[in-house]
């Protein structure tokens, strides 16, 4: 049997987390040429190369039955750790989040959601750089 070496190992586990492309839907949330925020799902494979630089990384909690209506001062993915929400837009649509779930909010005029079922929403909120 042939031994790896700890920075050997280190490097092997780094590569190994390297995904070039793979399927995973992102919803969406902007400010349309009307004014209104939409939802939007992309199902396209996102490329490494499209992934975006973040600022700041914040682990939140939302207790259930919680919401609010808002403006999202900056740019930010919503990555849904455990419990649900239902995510409602201006334009009247709404879908529900569950754990997985990954919102990317570029909208900055109105969103609301409501933390669903009788466990809190824990969730990251990764601000974007601008």
């Amino acid at each position: 049997m042939t031994q790896v070496s700890d920075q050997q190992d280190v490097d092997r586990r780094a590569h190994a987390l390297v995904l070039p492309s793979f399927d995973m839907p992102i919803v969406r949330v902007y400010t349309g040429a009307d004014g209104v925020s939409h939802l939007e799902e992309i199902k396209d494979s996102i490329a490494a190369t499209d992934i975006k630089k973040v600022t700041d990384l914040r682990f939140l909690l939302s207790e259930a039955g919680s919401g609010q209506r808002l403006n999202a001062p900056y740019g930010h993915y919503d990555i849904t750790l455990s419990g649900q929400m239902d995510l409602s837009v201006a334009d009247g649509a709404s879908l529900r989040v569950s754990p997985g779930g990954v919102c990317l909010v570029e909208d900055q005029v109105d969103h609301s959601f409501i933390v669903v079922g009788t466990d809190p929403r824990i969730f990251i909120i990764a601000r974007l750089e601008e």
